[in-house]
């Protein structure tokens, strides 16, 4: 699957998703999904094309002026020269700010059989992690990891550091966030190997899983609890971990995450909601409804759909099955974290899980709506069984 660029003098590596080539850049880690007339380009020059002879390529195979096509060629080659000239992040454990060791405070919580202790001062990634897990503080420390999260003011970036481990640097809250959490999951699971881990949620019905990607105000949350009372089981919200080789979803039960607008429609299955307190979070008000204990415990099913949700009041409900390369780009449009350092290997694995599973775009007017259509989604995959 995978193409090593020779014009990238082996910074770069594309991978063939046939419509389209993913590039990995291996001095920074970034991944990028090169569509149509990009991904030949990538390929022609992988051939040991150059430049003007590329513009040819191209030009005769899309039917496009040469004008055209050496714009889009010279666009390629500047992202393959300024991935071949860009350095690595650096992640030197000196990148907290020590004018907030003052303000340091700990937070105990109690998941799936582990006890941990999240500790850094105020910033927006300790709030996000304690509005999420607070169902699950404990007042009992006994035995309690430490998981210290420190920077991330004054344009420092954030440094993650677990037990006595070494410390990890990320520029972005949400990366660092879903650092922290991955953290608690590999705690968790010392014996996995992760595939990758999305932003997202997942259910799963008669043992068959559904992976659900989209980004926050998609009504994602709202779906996954109403399906959760509906004969779904719940595995996850917020982050969906996927362990290696075969993508088989790992649990991640976090409370349901519930925004103001969805109380009212919830309120039937979820009547436990209006007695829980109101959290705020990015100037948005929400509830938060703890998970069965029981499904910290659940043992990982296959994903064998990859739906990308997307709710609207007025829309008449319909599936749409999208390709790989069209799945990945909005996967990379949110959150995919494949390891630190991303290695070839590794998007190579993930690639093969994601060209494996169907995936589709969703558009629904309501939840009975959107059941219905996964149902169907399911039954596609195996008539004998909805």
């Amino acid at each position: 699957m995978s193409n090593e660029n020779q014009s990238a003098n082996l910074h770069a590596l594309g991978f063939d998703l046939g419509d389209g080539v993913v590039v990995l850049n291996r001095t920074t880690g970034e991944l990028q999904a090169l569509n149509g007339t990009a991904g030949a380009i990538w390929k022609a020059l992988g051939t040991g094309l150059d430049v003007s002879e590329a513009t040819d390529f191209i030009a005769e195979t899309y039917a496009i002026g040469r004008d055209r096509a050496r714009a889009d060629v010279d666009q390629v080659a500047r992202w393959i020269a300024e991935g071949r000239r860009a350095s690595c992040p650096d992640v030197a454990p000196a990148a907290s700010n020590p004018a907030d060791d003052t303000l340091q405070a700990a937070a105990f919580y109690d998941l799936g059989g582990i006890r941990v202790a999240v500790i850094g001062p105020p910033t927006e990634v300790t709030h996000h992690i304690a509005t999420v897990l607070s169902p699950h503080r404990t007042a009992d420390v006994t035995g309690a990891i430490a998981i210290r999260i420190g920077g991330g003011h004054d344009r420092h970036p954030f440094v993650l550091t677990v037990d006595d481990g070494l410390p990890r640097a990320f520029d972005l809250a949400e990366e660092a966030i879903g650092a922290v959490f991955q953290a608690i999951l590999e705690l968790m699971h010392p014996d996995v190997r992760w595939l990758g881990i999305l932003h997202g949620a997942s259910l799963s019905l008669h043992g068959r899983g559904i992976v659900l990607s989209a980004a926050s105000g998609s009504g994602k949350s709202t779906l996954t609890a109403a399906l959760a009372r509906r004969g779904f089981a719940y595995h996850a919200d917020d982050m969906v971990a996927l362990s290696a080789p075969d993508g088989a979803i790992v649990p991640w039960p976090a409370p349901h995450s519930l925004k103001r607008g969805c109380w009212p429609a919830l309120a039937d299955a979820y009547p436990e909601i209006e007695r829980q307190p109101i959290h705020t979070h990015v100037g948005r008000d929400l509830r938060l409804i703890a998970a069965d204990p029981a499904a910290w415990d659940h043992p990982p099913v296959p994903a064998t759909l990859l739906v990308f949700p997307r709710y609207e009041a007025t829309a008449t409900r319909a599936a749409t099955r999208i390709t790989p390369m069209d799945a990945l780009v909005r996967l990379l449009e949110d959150r995919l974290f494949l390891g630190y350092p991303v290695t070839a290997e590794a998007v190579e694995r993930f690639l093969a899980w994601l060209v494996r599973v169907p995936a589709y775009g969703i558009v629904y007017p309501d939840t009975d709506a959107a059941e219905r259509i996964l149902r169907d989604l399911l039954a596609g995959l195996d008539p004998s069984r909805t």
